[in-house]
């Protein structure tokens, strides 16, 4: 869940469960945001194992259409001043390849590219994915 909980991070504003204001956005201080493997729609397979757990609620969770998704994925843009991108693998067995809205289930609206390997479990395409991470920071292409 870091991806959709970093992107509420920055984009501020009130929080879905506690109605707290978490503050302005921090895009003006984000350069580059790069989603690595996120449940930013849903993750389906593992919701499906879990739906009775908390990381699955209708709230704050990231089963598809909870209001904390509906809420990240209202704004567009806003993770960063200059380059949003997504890391994902089509093997990825947590959160899975398509959600429920027909998109990538890592897919963040307005990002400028979204990379996709093929053979990445979920725990590999977090680790093992420095060296594409850098190139992204640098501004170098893929």
């Amino acid at each position: 869940m870091g991806s959709p909980m970093a992107r509420k991070a920055i984009l501020g504003g009130i929080c879905v469960d506690t109605g707290q204001y978490l503050g302005q956005p921090l895009t003006n201080l984000v350069h580059t945001f790069i989603g690595v493997a996120g449940a930013n729609r849903d993750a389906e397979p593992l919701c499906k194992l879990l739906s009775w757990a908390e990381p699955c609620n209708q709230v704050n969770g990231i089963s598809c259409n909870s209001a904390f998704l509906r809420d990240i994925n209202s704004v567009v843009g806003y993770e960063a001043f200059s380059r949003i991108s997504v890391i994902r693998s089509i093997d990825d067995t947590i959160v899975g390849n398509i959600a429920c809205d027909g998109q990538s289930v890592s897919s963040i609206n307005g990002q400028n590219d979204e990379i996709v390997l093929k053979g990445y479990s979920h725990p590999m395409i977090i680790y093992a994915t420095q060296d594409i991470i850098y190139r992204i920071i640098q501004g170098l292409k893929n």
